[in-house]
């Protein structure tokens, strides 16, 4: 990857599909969509790609943004307590999710209007350049990867691989954002900090029960990229409750008692 000038003076660097897929190691498709994410056009905005044509590599150039700032906020005992993971609207609140077609490879499409980014002047060189952000990115994707022990969670029977991997990029498109940036869950405007920690606890249990949620619960939901933001975050106060809820459920029913006496009060 080389940096140069152009004519009005805005540096611009060039990193092919080729230098994206040998960094990363993974396919042409994934590395043209990783491309898309960021620029212009179809992304967020954070790169603008200027063809050279006659088969030469495009332009780069990776603009500047301003992050609004982690609000001072207002509301300090709900911020607190959503902060300590001891609010009661977020600790004792299941999550109620969409019942979707988990075989659906379209389950998770990319969509950042639940991260709040202001971009301005887009002839100044951003803090990172493209080469950078792309290695933090496969930092966060392998680590978020250990945590959940990948390998073994999507060889589970029930789980599918395009969940998981739906739900990793999902994870990693936060943790990846600059530290003064803002996401919204639950309602606040969360310094991306805390998501990002947040989001180092989840484990193989956390993914069983966000895609078992996917799978039972139906709702009517506009924007489930933001939802399962919320329901991911969530995910580390929110699951024993889930599971208590259900084994409630099913011994109030008689769900266990069925198909054999031997659990049956004498």
């Amino acid at each position: 990857m080389n940096g140069w000038l152009d004519q009005e003076n805005r540096v611009y660097i060039i990193f092919t599909i080729e230098e994206i897929q040998e960094s990363l190691g993974c396919s042409r498709q994934k590395a043209v969509n990783l491309m898309a994410e960021l620029d212009d056009q179809k992304g967020i905005g954070l790169i603008e790609k200027k063809r050279q044509g006659l088969g030469k590599p495009n332009l780069i150039f990776v603009k500047n943004f301003i992050l609004e700032k982690a609000e001072s906020i207002e509301n300090t005992d709900d911020f607190q307590k959503s902060k300590n993971h001891t609010s009661g609207s977020m600790k004792n609140r299941i999550q109620e999710v969409p019942k979707l077609d988990c075989n659906n490879t379209n389950l998770i499409h990319t969509d950042f209007n639940d991260i709040d980014l202001n971009h301005i002047q887009s002839n100044h060189i951003f803090e990172t350049d493209g080469k950078d952000m792309i290695q933090n990115r496969k930092h966060y994707e392998r680590t978020i990867k250990d945590n959940i022990e990948y390998e073994l969670t999507y060889q589970q029977k029930h789980t599918s691989k395009q969940d998981v991997g739906n739900i990793i990029d999902i994870m990693v498109d936060v943790c990846i954002l600059p530290d003064d940036a803002t996401i919204k869950v639950n309602g606040i405007s969360m310094p991306i900090g805390i998501a990002r920690e947040r989001f180092m606890e989840i484990t193989s249990m956390h993914i069983d029960y966000i895609i078992d949620s996917l799978k039972e619960n139906p709702s009517d939901v506009r924007n489930i990229r933001s939802y399962l933001i919320t329901t991911i975050f969530n995910a580390p106060t929110t699951l024993s409750q889930y599971y208590r809820a259900k084994v409630n459920h099913d011994f109030s029913s008689g769900a266990f008692y069925k198909g054999g006496d031997t659990c049956k009060s004498r």
